[in-house]
């Protein structure tokens, strides 16, 4: 077992909190809740992620119709799925994902304070939480990777679309080419 006095000799006091004479500024509750939340944002960009994928998988296809009504009936359902993706809520993640960068950043364990020095300890300075600072880089490049596969899929969407035009006008012609 080790003192309270001798713990500062074991861990350095800049990783103990006040109540063991140390300089981490730490609150447990603020930790819970910035950690609740990251982990609900983390589903829901993942998530988002998987369906902006799978859509793209969907326009990346390379098979064509055969026939007209076949070109008219893929142009038609390519058209529906850009209001599938017009609607996934990656503006909503996004502020999400954006205000808990402004918690963390703004919170008590993240910010550098003063704390005040006990008795026989050197002075300085409150060190942000490892684990919430750990946090930002990895909303940050989630966030990225949501706008880019965003982007990817919108100019996906708009190949796919000039090539069933293309292969509608190929059909229509063959159409008009057999009469």
């Amino acid at each position: 077992m080790v003192s309270l006095e001798g713990l500062s000799k074991v861990v350095d006091p800049s990783q103990l909190t006040p109540d063991f004479e140390g300089s981490l500024d730490y609150n447990h509750e603020e930790w819970i809740e910035i950690r609740v939340a990251f982990e609900d944002f983390t589903g829901n960009a993942r998530h988002l992620l998987a369906r902006l994928e799978e859509m793209q998988e969907t326009v990346t296809r390379k098979d064509f119709p055969q026939d007209l009504e076949g070109a008219r009936r893929m142009i038609e359902e390519h058209a529906a799925l850009k209001k599938r993706v017009m609607k996934a809520p990656v503006e909503e993640v996004d502020s999400e994902g954006q205000r808990l960068l402004q918690r963390i950043q703004s919170s008590e364990s993240y910010a550098n304070r003063t704390v005040p020095v006990p008795p026989g300890q050197r002075e300085g300075q409150g060190q942000p939480n490892a684990d919430t600072q750990g946090l930002v880089p990895r909303i940050s490049t989630l966030l990225e990777k949501l706008h880019s596969t965003r982007q990817n899929l919108h100019q996906a969407w708009h190949v796919r679309k000039l090539q069933l035009d293309q292969c509608f006008q190929l059909r229509l012609f063959e159409q008009d080419a057999e009469k």
